[in-house]
């Protein structure tokens, strides 16, 4: 539209007429339009990083799974006791804490009815049995033992 005003303007004061000029060249679209496309513009590369950033938090929690699945099968095969413990970071004192609390893991687990088919299963309830199995051998004699109805950490 102000290209048409700009023509007409020049045929009227004769500046365009009989001139060998070319035509005056295309105006670029109005500060509005360039303003909502470059909007737009920002909003997609914000768009794509969020969604980058969700596929990479996906990924590294995918791969901390598996680092953590792999130092457990690691633990059972070639650890002893303490080795367990110290991977758990449990003390000397918070042992029958820790006893109390991976037996009700197993018996919510078994309630539940979560499958031990699955090898995933199969490695957790191999992991928590070994460490109530660790924990007992490791504690100490002369501790009392806690009341089952302690609520644990």
């Amino acid at each position: 539209m102000i290209e048409t005003a700009l023509n007409h303007w020049s045929a009227q004061h004769g500046e365009h007429q009989g001139s060998t000029s070319p035509p005056l060249p295309a105006l670029p679209a109005s500060p509005s339009h360039a303003h909502r496309m470059n909007l737009v513009s920002k909003e997609r590369p914000l768009t794509l990083l969020m969604k980058l950033q969700a596929s990479r938090i996906e990924q590294d929690a995918q791969l901390d799974l598996e680092d953590l699945r792999w130092l457990m099968r690691d633990i059972l095969q070639t650890g002893t006791d303490v080795d367990l413990i110290n991977f758990l970071e449990i003390v000397r004192q918070d042992m029958p804490e820790a006893i109390k609390t991976l037996q009700r893991t197993l018996e919510r687990d078994s309630l539940a009815g979560i499958s031990s088919s699955s090898s995933k299963d199969i490695l957790d309830r191999e992991f928590i049995e070994t460490g109530i199995g660790a924990l007992r051998r490791l504690s100490s004699a002369t501790e009392t033992p806690l009341p089952t109805w302690t609520i644990t950490k």
